[in-house]
């Protein structure tokens, strides 16, 4: 399931799309691009198996379009399921269709069935409608690059929101020092998602704001016509409009971006790392290790796990000795380190140390499992399983990196620096599993 979002819903900005919006954006490079809901997937699968539920297609076709033939559907939506229909789309379909997904509904406090119908309400009500042109269906991005993309394409929209959030919060701390019960009108909300976090509510009415693709594809903030609208604030006349909304994340500390990597000193630059070891089993060590691409495709599936891309991630794979012994020392197979060392990118506003660090606990063992495996098989690597046992804590480093140029027969500080530091790692490594 990919989903993918308008971009003046992102960043809380009309500017992104001339000043005004409409229905749906006027261009399709005025939506994010298409990414992966990467963890979620694997929380929604856990609940359809525990509450013995149906895959998302399967759903769709059962309760909501039995007549959709097709492996994928494509959704507009509003976020957060928010609508108003027509007293006549409602008695348009029998009673048995709502008894049906009541009882879906109604033996777990958060049923799988829920975050299906957020995204279904306007199929159910209006039928299938692909209500705005949206981007070709391309290989998905994690959801931080996604909107980290989003940012560098519209850098100024996001100048222009913090200026907003940060005038913003000043009036809260002011009305909050003033004892003014009734606060800011309106208060804060919204944001940039994923990063450059909060905004000023009321930035985008009237339009369709995402859309999700791929099993189902969908969107979030989206309208529907003929009798079903959808939306949070400030409603707009006609039967197609909605107000987009804005998904609720964890507040910045900051009130304008601030790059990952920045310029220290005239001639250098410093450099973000997220550094640390993972343990894989593996069937036989040697022949893993020996695999011509095995690291790289240990790295893409690090990096699909973290949110970042391919080439930020370096990996060195090494055979440890396991502390278990005889017979289920041969059950487990056989212990790999791998030692890994991510570059968070340079000026991005939604990749920091803190959210790779996050999503790579977040993800734990078993999806960084899954993600590896992908990445093993896009790299034609097959006939091998590997495990990932254990995923310590990763730690932060930063180094300033020298630009200038070196003098021919000189060692780089900088390589020393970079060689010294995942020579370090790999020495911990080797050590926690000697």
């Amino acid at each position: 399931m990919n989903h993918l979002l308008r971009a003046a819903f992102c960043i809380n900005s009309t500017d992104v799309e001339g000043g005004s919006v409409t229905a749906c954006p006027k261009e399709a490079a005025q939506w994010s691009k298409w990414w992966d809901i990467g963890a979620f997937h694997d929380f929604i699968a856990s609940k359809i198996e525990t509450q013995g539920g149906e895959p998302v297609m399967d759903f769709y076709r059962k309760y909501i379009n039995p007549s959709h033939v097709h492996r994928e559907v494509t959704i507009s939506l509003p976020q957060g399921a928010r609508f108003a229909v027509a007293r006549a789309k409602i008695q348009s379909r029998p009673t048995a269709d709502y008894e049906r997904l009541l009882e879906t509904l109604s033996h777990d406090a958060d049923p799988y069935s829920g975050y299906f119908m957020e995204w279904m309400w306007s199929e159910l009500f209006q039928g299938h409608q692909e209500l705005c042109p949206m981007p070709p269906k391309t290989a998905a991005l994690s959801h931080p690059m996604a909107l980290d993309e989003l940012a560098q394409r519209f850098p100024e929209a996001v100048k222009k929101h913090c200026v907003n959030l940060r005038l913003a919060q000043r009036a809260v701390v002011r009305s909050r020092e003033a004892d003014d019960s009734g606060g800011i009108s309106g208060g804060v909300s919204g944001g940039v998602s994923g990063g450059v976090s909060g905004g000023v509510s009321g930035g985008v009415s009237g339009g369709v704001s995402g859309g999700v693709s791929g099993g189902v594809s969908g969107g979030v903030s989206g309208g529907v016509s003929g009798g079903v609208s959808g939306g949070v604030s400030g409603g707009v006349s006609t039967t197609a409009s909605l107000t987009a909304s804005s998904t609720t994340l964890p507040p910045s500390t900051t009130a304008s971006p601030t790059a990952s990597n920045t310029t220290s000193q005239p001639g250098s630059v410093t450099v973000t790392k997220v550094v640390g070891t993972m343990a894989l089993d593996v069937p036989n060590c040697t022949a893993f290790t020996g695999t011509a691409g095995v690291e790289g495709a240990v790295a893409a599936g690090i990096a699909s796990a973290s949110g970042v891309a391919a080439s930020s991630v370096t990996v060195a794979l090494s055979c440890s000795r396991r502390l278990a012994s005889g017979l289920l020392a041969r059950r487990l197979g056989e212990a790999v380190n791998a030692a890994y060392e991510i570059t968070i990118p340079a000026g991005s506003f939604t990749i920091t140390a803190a959210s790779v660090t996050n999503s790579i606990v977040t993800a734990g063992a078993n999806y960084l499992t899954s993600k590896i495996a992908t990445a093993m098989t896009a790299a034609s690597i097959t006939g091998i399983t590997v495990t990932v046992t254990n995923v310590p804590q990763p730690e932060t480093t930063t180094m300033v990196v020298m630009t200038t140029t070196t003098p021919p027969g000189e060692a780089s500080s900088a390589r020393q620096v970079f060689t010294g530091a995942l020579a370090a790692i790999l020495a911990m490594g080797m050590a926690a599993f000697a």
